[in-house]
């Protein structure tokens, strides 16, 4: 009974700490957007699910499968970076310590974790369920409203996913090599490479085990529905994604998923998977015993009595020095001091290879052809430093100095500019060779637009940082930007001139307008903190 209090607390504590979080609205609200867009207008002229150019009807089987995909393929990334930080929090707060020295077990507060995990995103689920059945009535195509296919996609296909992400979440935090920012970008090529691009069933014995997105579960349904009723004995092309059309998709009347009990199993194969996870994350972690270091207390040892004997014994030892040595107190504020630290802070801890690794992508920027840059190295040069720009707008909280800060002369107009400037003299030196490039090839647009782009990436991780609270939103965001949005081609998230055409059609004017926005958002943000 006692062990049961104990996970109910740890649970109960998790749950109103996300639901109290903005990381936990905007992710709501990513949610709805994604489930909206996914069930287009009945003429609409872009796509989103389609098997050779048709749609199915907007009935309840069809309406309940877009939206589970769209929620997956969202929360599977989002909901990873919403959930990654209960241990971390609680090492941060020194609760974990606290914890330590009660009975429950290393797999019970692990399991408490995945448990309050599992509840955050299963509640965002809920939410998109509700939605699902709002888009069938704002669609108008087929009103009648069957609610076991709306339901059962979301329980047997989204609900699995999220245990598994859950689960995910708790390992990485478990582990120490993942715990940190490495770890959203291993998970970012896990979630890009093999949960969104494998979709196969695999026999293992008796046991049809599905993809972790399950979406082939759909698809194959969907296409020999098609098949029947259009009598089509060819390939049949499937389509994702938002894809422009030049006129209305045509058709046909597809009624679900035939729920056999070999596809329930394969997909709450994924649970006993999960909880597998969160056993094996049991296994790695080192729990809270050691989490000062010997070397942490070096930091106190002027405060530490010297041994019987030394020269100078006690408290009011000078250690030789005069007051005459001592420099004088001056309360002159330079800017410029003040932007030379936040540059030193961002860049402290970083090893030699990291700059090694920099210089080489500032050199491939400048000796390669200018599309091989625009194309892969150039958003490439500018994701390696994303654990330095995370960092910006959080790392008063995480190191507990907000109150130090906070209480500093003007903490609103000298040290927002500061942090601001430091990240956008990061992402001028770090891009340096892209910018060169284009002033070279006499591509001046595209000069501008790369120069926005410099100033777009601190602004948009300042606002981030302070809004959200964490780094996590961050990386994820610009992760997606560069590798799905970037480099796939799709021009409305080409903030830095990576496309020839951009800025022909304005885009650099465009997020110049969005970076005033994003600074603006984190001035408010920060005025807010600052009043608390």
């Amino acid at each position: 009974m006692t062990s049961f209090r104990s996970l109910y607390h740890i649970v109960r504590a998790d749950f109103y700490e996300r639901a109290r979080s903005y990381g936990f609205l905007v992710t709501i609200v990513l949610t709805i957007l994604a489930a909206y867009f996914f069930v287009p207008f009945t003429d609409a002229k872009y796509g989103v699910v389609m098997i050779n150019e048709h749609r199915g009807v907007y009935n309840s089987a069809w309406i309940g499968a877009t939206v589970v995909m769209s929620t997956v393929t969202i929360l599977s990334l989002i909901g990873f970076a919403l959930v990654k930080n209960a241990i971390d929090r609680d090492r941060m707060t020194r609760v974990g310590q606290i914890i330590a020295t009660t009975p429950i077990s290393k797999f019970g507060y692990l399991f408490g974790k995945f448990v309050s995990n599992f509840i955050v995103l299963a509640i965002i689920v809920l939410i998109a369920f509700l939605v699902s059945i709002a888009m069938q009535l704002i669609r108008n195509e087929d009103t009648v409203i069957q609610l076991m296919d709306l339901l059962l996609p979301f329980v047997l296909v989204a609900l699995p996913v999220m245990a598994l992400v859950a689960a995910l979440a708790v390992l990485f935090e478990s582990t120490r090599i993942l715990s940190g920012g490495a770890g959203i970008i291993i998970y970012f090529f896990l979630w890009s490479q093999v949960f969104l691009n494998y979709g196969v069933t695999v026999q293992l014995g008796n046991l049809a085990l599905s993809s972790p997105m399950g979406l082939e579960v759909f698809y194959d349904s969907m296409i020999d529905t098609f098949r029947e009723q259009k009598n089509v004995t060819g390939p049949v092309e499937r389509a994702d994604g938002i894809i422009e059309l030049d006129r209305p998709l045509e058709t046909f009347v597809w009624g679900g998923v035939d729920w056999t009990g070999e596809i329930v199993a394969g997909r709450l194969a994924w649970v006993v998977i999960a909880l597998a996870v969160v056993l094996l994350a049991a296994l790695v972690f080192r729990g809270f015993d050691k989490v000062m270091t010997k070397e942490s207390f070096d930091l106190f040892s002027i405060f530490k009595r010297k041994k019987k004997g030394g020269k100078d014994e006690g408290w009011e030892s000078s250690g030789g020095l005069s007051a005459k040595a001592l420099s004088g107190i001056s309360l002159q504020f330079s800017f410029f001091n003040l932007l030379r630290y936040e540059l030193w802070l961002m860049l402290k801890g970083q090893k030699w290879w990291w700059y090694l690794v920099a210089i080489l992508f500032i050199a491939g920027d400048l000796l390669l052809p200018l599309e091989m840059v625009r194309s892969m190295l150039g958003p490439l040069t500018w994701v390696w430093p994303i654990l330095i720009w995370s960092s910006m707008g959080v790392r008063e909280l995480r190191f507990n100095t907000r109150d130090i800060v906070f209480s500093s002369m003007h903490p609103l107009e000298r040290q927002i500019p500061a942090t601001w400037f430091a990240g956008f003299i990061i992402a001028l030196l770090t891009g340096i060779g892209f910018g060169l490039k284009l002033l070279l090839e006499g591509d001046l647009g595209g000069l501008f637009a790369w120069f926005v782009g410099a100033m777009f990436i601190p602004s948009l991780a300042l606002a981030l940082g302070i809004w959200t609270r964490t780094n996590k939103t961050f990386e994820v965001v610009l992760l997606v930007m560069m590798f799905v949005g970037v480099m796939n081609q799709l021009q409305v998230f080409d903030f830095m001139g990576s496309m020839a055409s951009s800025p022909e059609k304005g885009l650099p004017f465009i997020y110049l307008i969005v970076t005033a926005v994003l600074l603006a958002a984190a001035v408010m943000g920060r005025r807010n903190q600052l009043q608390r």
